[in-house]
């Protein structure tokens, strides 16, 4: 009956009905990997936990799998204790190529859980004792670069920029997205705001949705729809954030639900509805994030203090003092002996939020520099800029000359990195007041200028700009999201990564937009797109 049976987790039922055991665990360990990549972990587990404790206890790969699936659930202890008993099978046998695997795959769950001296001894381990021609050590960027960033070292993390983007680009690409696949796990959002992150982002995006590298591949495909609507939402492009995060959340839905990309995506959702003034909204993902990572073992102690963090920034975005302050005292009072590294920093600069809502700018001024001396800063991306409420605090003492030296420096960094973020995910009065100070013949007045425009379209709730243009009505809704592109200069080939269609797709929706509008060119409907947008 297995043999017969083409649906795999059937077959390999079959076998266990007949309770045979090992060749049961054989075809789990043949196509575990298959059913993770498909988002199926849930009857994985089930699967594997009908196979007799001695038998997974005795098998590296069992353990690995159950890994696997405990990092979907958001398990991080249970990660870490199957990691740990895989290794040692592997060490037992003297298997350096498999100790190794285990001993990367380690690597993430420790960041997460806080154990940076932990994995970067399991990194050390990797690159002395695996083999030169190891495949694996194709994969070693990509975690120095975690390391980096876990330990608050973001120049160490931007060094390991190109590496990562060598090995995405070279024809053992699949090594490396194969094995984000097996992580789940993308490049969160947490990470922008830093120099040189955007380019990253987008190089890494394109990389990705190429060769239809996300074809099959669910985890992954909900991790690089995260990160876009990050990346959207760093380039001050709400709308299209909205959009693409609630599309990552239907993927994540089909994949049975991975945890670490849920918080991810309820993250990003709060900070969306901070921004767009939707205060009921944000309240309701901040509850239902909190109730998540106090789910997850390990990971609550690690991360639970910084989303309470997130919460009382929200707040500070919403103007809304009472609650901002309460989410402030509790992350105050929490136990964030096990936070990451930039929790210090983020946390003397929410209680310079704090102070500002009381109006002690004494304090404001010392908290802001306490949060500068930390050497993690803050992100600015979730936790906010220094530099801006530096600026702002030095505003409101009457100190107009180097309020605004500090808030055009940050200006041309934004120009530099294409980053409105910095100013989107903000309070809107305190951006405005700096942007209004900026005064007439400063170099940086016409740049002030034009951020003010663009931050009013960046705050405009959904329904006031997601409409069909006037004489636009009989296209489709695809065919208006690949105008919209074309009109913002996009080619077929970043047309159909965006919106994960085939070239040939893409070429019949432009032949058909040409059509219904009777246009003679791209160029023609992109025009009249534009016009009728005004």
């Amino acid at each position: 009956a297995a043999q017969a049976e083409p649906n795999p987790i059937r077959a390999i039922g079959h076998r266990l009905d007949a309770e045979q055991w090992e060749q049961a665990a054989a075809d789990i360990v043949a196509d575990g990997r298959g059913l993770l990549v498909a988002g199926a972990w849930r009857a994985l587990v089930r699967l594997i936990h009908r196979v007799p404790a001695d038998v997974i206890e005795a098998d590296p790969e069992l353990c690995i799998l159950l890994a696997s699936c405990a990092w979907s659930t958001g398990d991080l202890i249970e990660v870490r204790q199957q990691l740990r008993r895989a290794a040692a099978l592997y060490r037992s046998r003297e298997d350096v190529a498999g100790e190794g695997r285990v001993n990367l795959l380690l690597v993430l769950p420790l960041f997460a859980l806080g154990d940076t001296s932990g994995a970067k001894r399991l990194l050390d381990w990797c690159e002395a004792e695996l083999p030169q021609t190891s495949p694996l050590r194709r994969l070693l960027p990509y975690h120095q670069l975690w390391h980096g960033v876990a330990s608050g070292r973001f120049e160490h993390a931007r060094d390991r920029f190109e590496s990562v983007l060598d090995v995405a680009r070279s024809p053992d690409a699949d090594v490396l997205f194969d094995w984000m696949t097996l992580v789940g796990s993308g490049f969160r959002g947490h990470f922008l705001g830093l120099p040189g992150w955007s380019r990253f982002y987008r190089e890494f995006d394109e990389l990705a949705t190429s060769n239809l590298r996300l074809a099959h591949r669910q985890p992954l495909l909900v991790a690089t729809l995260a990160q876009r609507a990050w990346g959207q939402l760093w380039r001050g492009e709400v709308q299209p954030a909205v959009v693409t995060a609630k599309q990552a959340q239907t993927e994540n839905d089909k994949a049975g639900g991975l945890r670490g990309a849920r918080i991810d995506l309820l993250q990003l959702h709060g900070l969306l509805a901070a921004i767009l003034g939707q205060a009921a909204d944000f309240e309701a993902r901040m509850r239902e994030l909190l109730a998540e990572v106090s789910e997850c073992r390990g990971y609550r102690e690690s991360w639970l203090p910084t989303f309470l963090l997130v919460k009382a920034r929200g707040w500070w975005i919403l103007g809304r003092r009472e609650p901002m302050v309460e989410a402030c005292m509790q992350a105050f009072h929490s136990d964030f002996s096990t936070a990451l590294p930039f929790f210090e920093g983020a946390l003397h600069l929410v209680m310079a939020y704090a102070a500002l809502e009381r109006g002690d700018l004494a304090a404001a001024r010392s908290e802001v520099s306490a949060a500068s001396a930390v050497r993690e800063l803050p992100l600015p991306s979730v936790y906010g800029s220094v530099d801006l409420i530096r600026a702002y605090v030095h505003l409101l003492e009457g100190e107009n000359d180097r309020a605004i030296e500090i808030f055009t420096t940050l200006l041309d960094q934004v120009a530099a990195e294409q980053s409105l973020g910095i100013l989107v995910v903000e309070r809107k009065d305190v951006v405005q007041k700096l942007l209004n100070a900026v005064p007439v013949g400063h170099p940086a007045r016409a740049l002030a200028d034009r951020y003010k425009e663009m931050l009013v379209r960046a705050h405009l709730p959904p329904a006031s700009i997601v409409h069909e243009p006037s004489g636009l009505s009989s296209l489709s809704r695809r065919e208006l999201q690949v105008l919209d592109l074309i009109a913002a200069g996009a080619s077929n080939k970043r047309i159909a990564n965006e919106l994960f269609l085939s070239i040939h797709t893409v070429k019949r929706h432009v032949a058909n937009i040409n059509a219904k509008l009777n246009s003679d060119s791209r160029g023609e409907a992109a025009a009249m797109y534009r016009r009728a947008k005004g």
